[in-house]
């Protein structure tokens, strides 16, 4: 197969498991088929000056949920603070803290998409981050016979040797872009990152989003501002201070505010991160000159010269090596593990230099462990209204992602249902 021209614009998860282990399923036919049940680091406490609200949300965002606890307790929405977004295509229960609270809520229903399930107070807000882990339980639809024997095995496989910790394909967008946008804002290339938020009309683009593209390809900005339907709310934004400012990208893309161009560099970080754990896959226990190591379940980072003196602690995963998120803070390893990851950005077209200027966008890089501890990890068999389903269940550290986990048991048979 011929390399991706543009390999920023082909992203993919990176995988453990052989393909010939494949189980094909249906994910997500329904919200109550994907439940997440969030694991906070510090329970509350009961008193004290914040608010504590245990929210259960279906098919909607925590940004959603936040504006709606906020007006039910009579404050704007940022006195409302969460530890992690959670997925709106699902059954999410996570805890928010209100600061300032005028209205108490009580226990029962906060829209019609949302409940309150549990009220308290605790000595201090939550931060983004203040998370143990996501517990998991997943039913999958059309498993074939023997397919839930299969889906153990390669389960418990996953818990025994760790979780490749891959950021999953949403993070890169419905087109897989943002990474390239982001390498785009920080070569400040600021006609291509611009024409990628908002022109550039793919194969993944039709209707009105294809017709909002085109135009603000043929530089039609004003008119390409009211044709992005509800859901492309950068694009337009993105068109309309293209409109006014005469076409220059690089005032545009300012006017979107610290925060997107910020998202967008992360993805790049994470695009160079997947490459990396690519790279060292299948054999992901096997440790290199050069490695910074970390205990898989957290601890302090060390650099090796000599990997025999460790791998026998990174078979038994209780160590794993890490890769870069680059930046300022996210500098590549030394040895033969620092010149696999050189030649991974080089793959992207990049040098670790260029993100230097990750700092700028609040993105100042960090070295990520290349494999997570799952735990828990069952599967049992049933039958419900939808029909019959097998049911994963595991818990996942912070960052941890279970669409990765579907792609590891499912990979090109795993159909994704994104109903909204």
């Amino acid at each position: 197969m011929e390399p991706h021209p543009h390999p920023e614009l082909a992203p993919s998860l990176p995988r453990l498991l052989p393909a010939d282990r494949a189980v094909a399923m249906v994910a997500r036919r329904v919200h109550e088929d994907f439940q997440v049940e969030e694991r906070p680091l510090e329970a509350p406490s009961g008193s004290g000056d914040f608010l504590w609200v245990r929210v259960e949300k279906r098919g909607l965002t925590t940004t959603q949920a936040v504006a709606d606890l906020a007006r039910r307790c009579g404050v704007p929405p940022r006195q409302v603070r969460h530890a992690g977004l959670k997925d709106a295509r699902a059954v999410t229960r996570q805890w928010l803290s209100v600061e300032g609270v005028r209205r108490e809520p009580s226990e029962g229903a906060l829209s019609d998409r949302a409940r309150i399930l549990e009220v308290t107070r605790h000595r201090r807000p939550l931060d983004r981050g203040d998370l143990a882990g996501n517990a998991f339980r997943l039913k999958l639809r059309e498993v074939p016979a023997g397919g839930a024997a299969r889906l153990r095995e390669g389960l418990e496989e996953l818990a025994r040797r760790g979780l490749p910790a891959a950021f999953g394909l949403q993070r890169f967008g419905a087109r897989g872009d943002t990474g390239a946008i982001g390498l785009a804002v920080l070569r400040e290339d600021w006609a291509r990152a611009a024409a990628l938020i908002a022109g550039t009309p793919g194969e993944h683009d039709s209707g009105p989003v294809r017709e909002a593209r085109e135009l603000f390809e043929a530089r039609s900005f004003a008119a390409a501002q009211e044709a992005f339907p509800r859901g492309y709310e950068t694009s337009a934004q993105l068109a309309r201070a293209m409109a006014t400012n005469r076409g220059r990208p690089k005032n545009a893309l300012r006017s979107l505010g610290a925060e997107a161009l910020s998202f967008y560099v992360a993805a790049a970080q994470s695009l160079v991160f997947n490459r990396v754990l690519a790279a060292r896959l299948p054999e992901l226990e096997q440790l290199l000159p050069g490695d910074e190591l970390e205990p898989i379940d957290g601890g302090r980072r060390f650099a090796i010269d000599d990997p025999t003196q460790h791998q026998a602690a990174s078979d038994a995963a209780e160590l794993t090596a890490t890769g870069p998120l680059p930046g300022p803070r996210g500098k590549l390893a030394q040895g033969q593990a620092g010149e696999l990851e050189r030649a991974a950005l080089a793959e992207l077209g990049t040098t670790p230099e260029l993100f230097d200027a990750a700092g700028r966008f609040r993105q100042r890089g960090a070295r990520r462990p290349l494999r997570m501890r799952l735990r828990e990890p069952e599967v049992n068999e049933g039958d419900d209204e939808s029909g019959a389903f097998a049911e994963l269940c595991f818990v996942l550290p912070a960052g941890g992602y279970a669409t990765g986990v579907l792609d590891e048991l499912g990979q090109d048979q795993l159909q994704l249902v994104e109903r909204d």
